[in-house]
């Protein structure tokens, strides 16, 4: 029987890995600046200028992971920022092409409402070893540890730069920064004052438009309103015909900063978001032909809102507190499964110099959760309403030695959840330049992954099929279990950094990760009942649970060469080998899932040419190494941005994606995803105002 149910429910063969050990990691930019909501005032006011090639300056200042601020050079984490220049010049219209860019981040489109985003491996839609925020407070949804890509909206020209971690970020951000961490940052309402309106259409993207307002209200407070409303059409299912996956997204919001005194600063944001798609999810039957995509296909509709109040005390200049209230929203309606949630943050941290060389950041963080539910026969929930807590303190302690040179980074993260009780996140980093504009580091850390809701409260039917013995029906269903604890990492890092001229850089880091108590599912009871689908059937139930473990090694490079004042070129390759451990479990399909859901080989270069003061053209290629899973097959694709800047304020975009294939196959999903799908190539056309 878990024979039977692997093959139904996976629809793939287990297929041993190749053993290849090759590494590599670029940074063409600045590591990230995590700081718990740090403003564009931390950067230099030119930073959006200067892109995504020119940001390996050895002397630029950014804030690191450890939430301080600190030369580039001196970075002891696999760090990486996406400009807002890097984001208008990569043609990119949803937040998840843009992340393409990111060396070591895999971005594989599942439909054309749908994406599975990953740092080092673990590839899902959602992918619940990925910790993604927005200012600094999460927008994980609480009931299935991922992000619900499709239901975050961003006008794109108010991004100020995303900022990436690779690998575990856990010791300053908690549970779930297992792999990585990305932050959106928006720009200050300051950096916005005027009006901006971008609008166009095409072959996929058939209609979209953005619209902003920035006012300044007096001499120190500035404020934006944004809104959006973005139309995408429809792909094709890789077994032909139209795969009914348009959607359509509306987004308004509100920016306020303030400078209360030379001590005192604020920061107001709200926005709400509305998202309408298709939904025809693959449901088992109790009749011939046992399963349907037509049974609860409906229109789904999402609704969301969030806010958040920022304020900052500045102390001196070696010291400074930083706290967050944040709320948010989010409600998914559909036949399938309805559900709200509703979720509270207070984060504060606080950063000063106790003695000479040695700087100390700590923090805490509260959340409140509450989730609702509404259940369908194809999706049950118990209990249909819970409330959760989690509380979390942290510290981060940095000394430099031998003059600066060298410096010695530890800390930790206590957390107590009601999933798991209390988990430990420690981690040691070093750091040194044995010559100048040469930088190595290294670090080992411990990071886990929290159980979310749906693996404790929910029990889905997978599978029916006819069973002749029993003259019944046949339903296996996969049901959460309150005994799961987190998945755990220790992982093991090294880089290097080195910039050989003011025009050429290199960035390589590499990593060892050991994985345990990954998720998997196992065989329970089987018992003839009633089952939820409306009848008699022979009813099985597989429980998750903690049986596998994994490890996994590999690196990215990069490369960045500014060839001409007109020509800048960077290329980028990442190497990932991931082989999961059954032991004494008997799940051949997530091992499949941990092992073949991740391309071994990823690579990308990109030219920006300034044909002249007013002409630009973007040519972006990537290759994509096959996946085992599903049988996606390799593809390399091309981008091509062409910018006419035709008068004072006013530009022409043109746009073509996917130009090297009518369309392609990116990715398979488990049973709760949707069916596999064509990426078709398009184009668009849009005309932007600034002023």
């Amino acid at each position: 029987m878990p024979m039977l149910f692997q093959h139904l429910l996976i629809r793939t063969r287990s297929t041993p890995l190749a053993l290849l050990s090759l590494f590599t990691s670029l940074l063409l930019t600045a590591p990230p600046s995590t700081t718990l909501a740090e403003s564009t005032n931390n950067l230099p006011t030119d930073l959006t200028e200067i892109g995504l090639h020119n940001l390996l300056n050895f002397d630029l200042e950014v804030t690191l992971p450890g939430r301080k601020k600190e030369k580039l050079s001196r970075a002891a984490s696999a760090a990486f920022v996406l400009t807002n220049e890097d984001i208008r010049r990569s043609g990119a219209r949803h937040i998840t092409d843009a992340l393409r860019l990111i060396p070591g981040v895999n971005v594989a489109q599942a439909a054309s409402n749908k994406w599975a985003v990953s740092i080092r491996g673990f590839n899902q839609i959602f992918s619940n070893q990925l910790l993604v925020l927005l200012d600094g407070v999460s927008i994980f949804s609480p009931t299935t540890n991922g992000v619900y890509w499709e239901s975050n909206e961003f006008v794109l020209e108010d991004i100020d730069r995303i900022e990436v971690i690779r690998g575990p970020g856990a010791t300053l951000w908690g549970g779930n920064a297992l792999n990585g961490v990305i932050n959106i940052i928006t720009k200050n309402a300051q950096d916005t004052v005027g009006s901006l309106v971008s609008a166009g259409g095409g072959t996929h993207e058939r209609h979209f438009i953005s619209a902003r307002q920035g006012e300044k209200l007096s001499d120190n407070t500035f404020a934006r309103v944004f809104a959006s409303s973005n139309r995408r059409t429809q792909n094709e299912f890789v077994a032909g015909g139209d795969s009914e996956d348009d959607w359509e997204s509306y987004t308004a919001g509100v920016r306020v900063d303030s400078k209360l005194n030379e001590q005192h600063s604020l920061r107001f944001t709200t926005d709400i978001q509305s998202q309408k798609d298709t939904l025809a999810p693959t449901t088992p039957l109790l009749t011939p032909p046992y399963s349907s995509q037509d049974a609860y296909r409906d229109n789904t509709e999402w609704f969301g809102t969030r806010s958040q109040l920022q304020h900052e005390y500045q102390i001196s200049d070696t010291s400074a507190v930083e706290s967050i209230l944040s709320y948010s929203r989010k409600k998914r309606k559909s036949t399938l499964v309805d559900f709200h949630y509703d979720q509270i943050n207070l984060d504060t941290q606080a950063y000063f110099e106790p003695v000479e060389n040695h700087t100390f950041v700590t923090g805490a963080r509260y959340r409140f959760v509450r989730n609702s539910a509404v259940e369908s026969p194809a999706h049950q929930v118990d209990p249909l309403t819970r409330s959760t807590n989690l509380v979390s303190f942290f510290f981060h302690d940095d000394w430099a030695l031998f003059g600066g040179d060298t410096r010695l980074i530890f800390g930790a993260k206590l957390e107590h959840n009601e999933h798991t009780d209390f988990e430990f996140m420690p981690n040691v980093r070093f750091v040194t330049s044995p010559a100048e504009d040469v930088t190595v580091w290294g670090a080992v850390s411990r990071a886990v992954a929290v159980p979310a809701i749906f693996f404790e409260d929910t029990s889905v039917p997978t599978v029916a099929f006819p069973n002749m013995e029993a003259q019944l029906p046949q339903v296996i269903s996969v049901t959460g279990t309150r005994n799961i604890e987190s998945e755990k990492l220790i992982a093991y890092e090294t880089g290097f950094r080195a910039s050989f001229s003011s025009d050429v850089s290199l960035d390589v880091a590499l990593f060892y990760n050991d994985y345990n108590d990954l998720m998997s599912i196992h065989p329970g009871d089987t018992a003839v009942g009633f089952s939820p689908l409306g009848g008699l059937a022979l009813n099985t139930t597989f429980n998750f649970a903690n049986g596998l473990t994994a490890d996994s090694y590999g690196g990215e490079i990069s490369l960045a060469w500014r060839a001409l004042d007109t020509l800048n070129l960077s290329t980028n390759y990442s190497y990932i080998d991931i082989e999961g451990h059954r032991g004494l479990s008997e799940d051949m399909g997530n091992e499949a899932l941990i092992e073949q859901t991740t391309p071994h080989h990823q690579a990308s270069l990109q030219a920006r040419i300034d044909l002249s003061q007013d002409v630009e053209l973007d040519l972006i290629g990537r290759y994509v190494d096959l996946l085992a899973y599903g049988d996606v097959d390799s593809y390399t694709d091309l981008t091509i941005r062409l910018g006419w800047a035709f008068a004072p304020d006013w530009e022409l975009i043109l746009v073509g994606k996917n130009l090297l294939h009518d369309q392609h196959h990116e990715f398979t999903s488990n049973l709760f995803g949707p069916p596999p799908i064509e990426i078709e190539r398009s184009f668009y056309g849009m005309i932007r105002f600034s002023h």
